[in-house]
């Protein structure tokens, strides 16, 4: 196979596309969050859909849960907000969203701070690492997801992403306000 095709694509690898993933919806997600009012930011706009700073706050919580601690095994963990206001299963109320974050724009820096964590990991494994399983993790030997491959763990994390963008994306067309894509 040709390294490039008719259409300008150019084979980059595994270790490439996973990198692309990461990099290509970042920004236009925190520009949806940071198009959202403030004060709106807070606020469930649908019941069905978390506030804004729960969503973004899980995007980072879950990417540095399953990136530093799954596939590289660093129980250490920098988030400086409570972490049960990130938990999907019990989304906080407003009020306890404003009482845990001060300023909204401390999530888009705490997944700045994650993402760049996450891309010195990535860039630092051989591409021959991605296909064998982590070997520290911090979850217990015979743990479900233990030995998957570390590939796996990035791909989570980018599902996970685009899947909250989508929350992010709708509620940026309740407030009628300009989406990202």
């Amino acid at each position: 196979m040709s390294e490039e095709s008719f259409f300008g694509y150019k084979d980059i690898g595994e270790k490439g596309f996973i990198e692309w993933s990461l990099q290509y919806t970042f920004d236009p997600i925190v520009e949806c969050f940071e198009v959202i009012p403030e004060k709106q930011r807070y606020e469930r706009m649908h019941e069905k859909l978390n506030a804004p700073c729960h969503i973004l706050g899980h995007i980072a919580l879950n990417e540095e849960d399953v990136i530093k601690g799954v596939a590289h095994g660093i129980s250490e963990r920098r988030c400086p907000f409570p972490r049960h206001l990130f938990d999907p299963r019990k989304p906080p109320s407003g009020v306890e969203l404003r009482e845990g974050i001060s300023d909204s724009s401390q999530l888009v820096e705490y997944w700045r701070a994650v993402r760049k964590g996450t891309l010195e990991y990535l860039r630092a494994l051989d591409s021959a690492d991605l296909s064998k399983p982590a070997r520290k993790s911090t979850l217990p030997e015979g743990a479900a997801n233990r030995d998957n491959p570390i590939r796996e763990f990035f791909i989570m994390t980018i599902q996970n992403q685009n899947c909250h963008w989508g929350e992010l994306r709708a509620i940026c067309k309740m407030l009628d306000l300009p989406m990202q894509w």
